[in-house]
């Protein structure tokens, strides 16, 4: 009796045996160019002088950095065998184009960072398929316009990143579908005209960059469609006067940066309708006297030095 109970044993033992993840096996393939943390399911394959997106990375990777190569061109479904990734770092890659759809497969994808490339333009639908994507990084490219539509399939999005483009206006709901986005930076760009609809489609942000531009006047009708914004930066812009007729009518802002700009005057009701204001920064100005301010009944910071 001993014999068969031993072998019952042995096979009971080999069928308890934990197989092991299939990460396991997929990290073994793991490409020569590439280092694979398999515990942190992360590949980097950084400052390779890789001109396409390398084979054999392990499906079930999360996290993949491929910044400082050569891929030029993000081809269509570049990442359809990696369904998996959450974040992903195209930075400094001379990127010129992306593809329509070259995301399409990411549905897990939170980060998105395209940053410090050649992007001159978007095509309508290079970003499709990125459903779950909460941070987008566009600063440093070369982007001229921006098409209606472009982030349309980003209803998750909560950052853009714009910053240090070469964008010069911007139209009508230029950002339309982005539903929860709280932060859209714009600074160092070369604005000159905001639509009045541009930003109708940001229903949910908090935070707008736009300092470092070369916005004439204060764009306070298309200001005014981020009706919940908190915190407006506009240094660094050439307007000389901002007033009523200006149209600001910000009910929810908190805190409105003017400051080194080329103010020369302010209207006693420029901010009538921004009640809640409590922070005002008008630092490194040409200003010679302000006005009693009506209507920001909460200010409690006012910054003047250097006028």
């Amino acid at each position: 009796m001993e014999g068969p109970r031993r072998v019952s044993l042995v096979l009971l033992l080999l069928l308890l045996l934990p197989l092991g993840p299939a990460w396991h096996t997929a990290a073994q393939r793991c490409p020569q160019t590439c280092i694979c943390d398999s515990p942190g399911r992360h590949v980097a394959c950084r400052h390779q002088n890789l001109t396409e997106v390398p084979d054999a990375i392990p499906e079930l990777t999360q996290r993949l950095d491929l910044q400082g190569n050569m891929l030029k061109v993000i081809p269509p479904a570049a990442f359809q065998d990696l369904p998996y990734l959450t974040h992903l770092d195209l930075r400094h890659c001379q990127v010129e184009l992306v593809a329509e759809g070259a995301f399409r497969g990411l549905g897990r994808l939170l980060l998105l960072n395209l940053a410090s490339n050649r992007l001159s333009s978007l095509p309508q639908e290079a970003l499709d398929g990125l459903g779950s994507l909460q941070r987008l990084e566009l600063e440093g490219n070369m982007l001229e316009e921006l098409r209606p539509g472009t982030f349309g399939a980003l209803g998750a999005l909560a950052t853009l990143n714009l910053a240090h483009n070469a964008l010069v206006y911007l139209p009508a709901m230029a950002f339309q579908g982005l539903a929860r986005a709280r932060w859209l930076q714009l600074a160092h760009n070369a604005l000159s005209v905001l639509a009045p609809e541009a930003l109708a489609g940001l229903p949910a942000l908090r935070r707008l960059s736009l300092h470092h531009n070369e916005l004439q006047a204060l764009p306070g009708p298309a200001l005014s469609q981020a009706r919940v914004l908190a915190r407006l930066e506009l240094g660094h812009n050439p307007f000389t006067y901002v007033g009523e007729e200006d149209g600001l009518a910000l009910p929810g802002l908190r805190e409105l940066l003017l400051d080194h700009g080329a103010l020369q005057a302010l209207d006693a009701r420029a901010f009538a309708r921004c009640p809640r204001l409590h922070t005002l920064d008008l630092r490194g100005n040409q200003l010679a006297a302000l006005p009693p301010l009506q209507g920001p009944g909460r200010l409690r910071r006012l910054r003047l030095q250097g006028n």
